[in-house]
């Protein structure tokens, strides 16, 4: 299996990572870290260097690149600069990764994955499958294993983070657990991904119209609309602190935009709905209003606490 990096502002993460994968060299083949123009003092140079100086230390370093953009394009495109150019490459392997610089996955759990992969495949079919993804383990952070396809109502009743506090998420695949064997979903978290290089061909690679947010269920729903399925291992898993470069970069009303920016895109292009689009964004503007509300709650909260101490 090949493997893309996509690193901003990451580089102890992102080499930690590679020093790891680098030692699979019986799973991993090529390693591409494309750096997303990152903006920390000397970034760029150091993974220049970082590359260089792994040449001849390992079996697996002569397949070692680092690809620099030129601007931050986001999550999608970024990933698809690492994907196109291992596309390119002559290998006969037909799975690629994409693995987010803060997660940690052991040789074992990778091991047992591609093993799960290749029996999946002959229970499904030969070519049948778009992506797998083993069980994440967040890191300060109560995430979702795998979720339904978001539709209109989903995404209104998300808007409001009190609405969907007191509904619950109703896009959770009830009763899913840990060591339960394989499971087909809709949608997969994008912190790492097992994909078909021939899916990701014929779907033209991820949505390069969003920045951050929701290319798991363009990704989800292009894959479904082409005949692939979405595979949940639950009995293999790996570590991902959640959101640690965009918390540290993107305060929560970028975050809104980012994440309304997206959903318009889902409605409007992959699904081709403008209208559902255009409702979806609309609340755009509540979202944001409520969110401030409550940070300021919040605030108050604390502020009150600390005089009564």
């Amino acid at each position: 299996m090949d493997v893309v990096i996509l690193n901003f502002n990451s580089f102890d993460d992102t080499t930690r990572l590679v020093n790891n994968l680098i030692k699979m060299d019986k799973l991993v083949e090529n390693i591409v870290i494309v750096d997303n123009k990152s903006t920390a003092k000397n970034e760029q140079e150091k993974l220049l260097k970082y590359r260089l100086a792994m040449t001849g230390k390992s079996i697996n370093s002569k397949n070692l690149e680092v690809i620099l953009n030129r601007s931050n394009t986001g999550y999608a495109a970024g990933n698809n600069v690492g994907l196109r150019f291992l596309a390119s490459k002559d290998n006969k392997d037909n799975l690629v990764a994409i693995m987010n610089p803060d997660i940690d996955i052991q040789e074992n759990q990778l091991s047992g994955l591609l093993n799960c992969h290749k029996n999946c495949e002959k229970k499904w079919g030969d070519n049948s499958i778009g992506v797998i993804s083993p069980w994440v383990i967040n890191k300060n952070f109560k995430g979702l294993q795998a979720w339904k396809m978001p539709n209109l109502i989903s995404d209104v009743l998300s808007a409001s983070l009190i609405l969907k506090k007191i509904k619950g998420d109703i896009l959770t695949y009830k009763g899913l657990k840990q060591n339960d064997g394989v499971k087909n979903v809709d949608v997969l978290p994008g912190s790492f991904l097992l994909l078909n290089k021939t899916a990701l061909e014929k779907i033209d690679y991820l949505n390069e119209s969003t920045f951050l947010y929701c290319e798991e269920r363009i990704l989800g729903y292009n894959l479904k609309k082409f005949g692939y399925i979405s595979l949940l291992d639950t009995d293999h898993y790996y570590i991902h602190e959640h959101s640690k470069t965009i918390n540290k970069y993107v305060n929560n009303l970028q975050k809104i935009d980012y994440l309304y920016d997206s959903k318009k895109i889902y409605y409007s292009s992959a699904k081709g709905s403008k209208l559902q689009g255009s409702i979806i964004n609309s609340l755009r503007t509540f979202s944001k209003v409520e969110n401030t509300i409550i940070h300021l709650l919040k605030v108050s909260k604390r502020k009150l606490i600390s005089t009564i101490k």
